[in-house]
């Protein structure tokens, strides 16, 4: 499986991750969190994964939030949590992520984790289009066309 995740890179040495991660550096964390889900140079643990992606996200990482929703809302290695995934999506999206705008658009849409909200989805669509997430920007196009004929 190819994620945003997966793209952004594990660790090379675990031992120094943990080390830097620890120091507080909020990217070794979220690499950590990649080494963990994906099994790379350890034994994989999503559970564990997640909360090394939470920590990052904590820290203000963007990607770190980005990745724990997305361990959330596909019940991967924890229980499925659209609100928490919806938290963690708003968190990215706060934190400058056009895709945890976009992924929390989709659950606003799509009223997961959340009560449904058009115009919301819509405005989050927007922004995360002017960011260059190219989908957002075919779904806001279409919210415009639902919410105009008022649907």
């Amino acid at each position: 499986m190819i994620t945003i995740a997966a793209a952004l890179g594990g660790c090379d040495d675990i031992a120094v991750c943990a080390a830097e991660c620890d120091a507080g550096s909020s990217d070794r964390c979220r690499r950590m969190g990649v080494s963990y889900e994906f099994g790379q140079k350890v034994d994989a643990s999503p559970s564990l994964a997640t909360k090394l992606y939470e920590r990052a996200c904590t820290m203000g990482n963007a990607d770190g939030c980005l990745s724990a929703g997305r361990m959330y809302e596909f019940h991967h290695g924890v229980d499925k949590d659209d609100a928490k995934a919806v938290a963690l999506y708003g968190r990215a999206c706060d934190t400058g992520s056009a895709v945890g705008c976009a992924n929390l658009a989709i659950m606003l849409e799509n009223g997961r984790g959340t009560p449904r909200d058009l115009p919301r989805a819509k405005k989050l669509y927007e922004d995360a289009c002017a960011k260059g997430a190219r989908m957002a920007c075919e779904r806001a196009t279409y919210l415009r066309g639902v919410i105009d004929a008022g649907n």
